[in-house]
């Protein structure tokens, strides 16, 4: 009985321990919405861009930006000035079949993943700093190089 006992109080801690390592993990995040100055307090930079009806949410080194993209797709943009998980910092672990780069209209090779002409994540740096673009609905090439030149114009 004192097994048992022992056994469940273990399995119960070890429970708890998981539960509040997941609590502060998504702590971490501070959601905005369009305070430009809450993002800069809380990630330590700006990311101005120019986008509709977006939300914001940020930590330290890094900035999410989310927003419609037409009816049907909500788009998610990342920046971080630290090449965090070597560069990828989608946060999207998805093992998509299709892995390849493909060239933006200004010649720049991004990293993209998903299916032979829809991809959801795209990641690449400008400058020394590092972005991502997630589509949970999929993108096709000039969408992403839509994104990618709205993101460019906000590094001016």
């Amino acid at each position: 009985m004192k097994k048992i006992t022992l056994i469940l109080a273990v399995f119960l801690v070890f429970c708890l321990n998981i539960e509040n390592r997941a609590s502060a993990v998504t702590a971490l995040w501070v959601k905005c919405g369009t305070d430009t100055k809450c993002t800069k307090q809380a990630s330590g930079f700006t990311f101005p861009l120019d986008v509709p009806n977006y939300k914001m949410r940020a930590k330290n080194n890094l900035i999410e930006i989310k927003y419609p993209y037409d009816k049907h797709r909500e788009v998610y943009v990342r920046k971080s000035p630290i090449a965090l998980n070597n560069g990828d910092i989608s946060g999207v672990n998805d093992n998509f079949p299709v892995k390849k780069q493909i060239k933006m209209k200004d010649d720049k090779k991004i990293n993209v993943r998903g299916y032979s002409n829809e991809f959801f994540v795209a990641t690449f740096s400008i400058d020394k700093n590092y972005y991502s673009i997630y589509c949970k609905n999929g993108l096709k090439k000039k969408h992403i190089n839509e994104i990618y030149e709205k993101i460019q114009e906000s590094n001016l």
